[in-house]
């Protein structure tokens, strides 16, 4: 009976740890009316994923050992301290300012963390993937409430949302764990075709599409989900579906042409602003125009630091980025904002585990589990959006935290293959 009871409290304990390590890796605190709160989850986070990582590095020592896992951690640890050192020669920002404004990237310890309890079986993916699924449900409902059935004079004062001139009001949060429901939600319809899971998938893509109207999130949620249909399906199921889609898609537009007008006008708006960006037509989005603007300021430094970059610049420094350039946020143009910010060896590093989970997705083609399977495509999803959004340099944390669980995955499989090999 004590026994049953320890058990009991351990099982309790092991699932709020787990819920507020998901809370902070996402980010889903952010903007909330709970500013003490998310502050201190990030300040005790950062602390134990300091003690963490020196812990780890100095075990590593004593056995002289080192995983993979933590080299590549290491080196992206080391890219924004050489960064700190560029900002100081090329803006003359103070090694602090530059040091401190990179904190977050301490978040990427989080994937060494949670590998190093899955390799001593403190916790097992099965339940990692049951708190991020129950996370990212009451996240996504809440979120959905609050923009669908309130009205907005009562929520318009808070920093989770904004009114904007075209897209009308706009959650201000993170969305890392809508993306990871929809996909693993999509997954399950899937393989299992499961309603209520379909029900999600539905609702998810209206809210990206319809409600937040984010143009390459949107985009980059098709382009891999068709993916993912093309890997799980055979051509002519493929030609079935696609078939029910457009018929469905043309149902929708026809209802939306007639009752939405307008509504879709700024959404078809939206997307043509952002494609004359690249085939040099008419920009009438401010969003748009700017990236523009910021493009040629990037480029510039670019060419100016090509190796290491210029360096991140704290906002308590000569007011930060925009106090020296007007609008400009190197997180808001992709791969040239992280070109400017870390210049080649940054980038590259940057890029490694995405190289790595490339070489484990075609080494292990079939993926019997839907979790593992569901986080390979958020991962490309950010990759791909990674082209043109900032997520090298703010989400670095939560890119490396899903790395870390494919990894563990693909390694873990292949111990397991070697040793029936090893008994056959």
């Amino acid at each position: 009976m004590i026994r049953g009871y320890q058990h009991s409290i351990q099982s309790r304990l092991k699932w709020v740890l787990l819920t507020l390590l998901m809370m902070v890796v996402f980010g889903a605190l952010s903007n909330y009316p709970v500013s003490i709160l998310y502050v201190s989850l990030n300040t005790l986070a950062l602390a134990v994923f300091a003690f963490f990582f020196a812990f780890l590095s100095l075990q590593s020592l004593k056995q002289a050992k080192f995983s993979r896992l933590y080299i590549l951690s290491f080196l992206i640890l080391l890219v924004p301290v050489i960064g700190a050192f560029q900002s100081y020669k090329v803006f003359g920002q103070p090694l602090i300012y530059g040091l401190l404004s990179e904190r977050t990237k301490l978040f990427i310890v989080s994937g060494l963390l949670i590998v190093y309890a899955l390799e001593r079986s403190w916790v097992s993916l099965k339940e990692i993937e049951k708190t991020m699924v129950n996370v990212g449900l009451v996240y996504f409902l809440v979120g959905f409430t609050l923009i669908m059935f309130v009205p907005k004079d009562w929520i318009s004062d808070f920093d989770f949302i904004s009114l904007t001139q075209l897209r009308g009001y706009r959650l201000n949060i993170n969305h890392g764990l809508y993306l990871a429901l929809y996909f693993y939600s999509l997954i399950q319809v899937m393989r299992n075709f499961r309603v209520k899971f379909l029900i999600l998938v539905i609702l998810l893509f209206i809210y990206f599409a319809f409600i937040f109207k984010a143009r390459a999130l949107t985009l980059t949620v098709i382009l891999v989900s068709l993916l993912m249909f093309f890997r799980h399906y055979s051509f002519l199921r493929i030609l079935k579906i696609g078939t029910i889609f457009m018929l469905s898609l043309l149902f929708l537009f026809t209802i939306s042409f007639i009752f939405l007008r307008e509504e879709l006008s700024v959404i078809v708006q939206l997307f043509v602003s952002a494609f004359n960006v690249f085939l040099g037509g008419e920009i009438t989005d401010f969003s748009a125009q700017s990236r523009v603007f910021e493009y040629e300021i990037a480029k510039k430094g670019f060419l100016e630091s090509p190796l290491f970059g210029n360096g991140f610049v704290s906002s308590r420094w000569n007011g930060g980025f925009p106090g020296m350039y007007g609008h400009f946020y190197p997180s808001d143009i992709g791969w040239i904002g992280l070109l400017f910010l870390y210049g080649l060896f940054g980038t590259l590093i940057s890029v490694l585990p995405f190289i790595f989970s490339f070489k484990f997705a075609l080494q292990k083609k079939k993926i019997e589990n839907s979790f593992i399977s569901a986080l390979n495509y958020l991962y490309l999803y950010y990759f791909l959006s990674s082209l043109v959004g900032g997520y090298f340099v703010k989400k670095t944390g939560l890119l490396f935290f899903i790395f870390s669980l494919l990894y563990y995955y693909y390694y873990s499989s292949k111990k397991n293959t070697e040793s029936i090999k090893k008994l056959d």
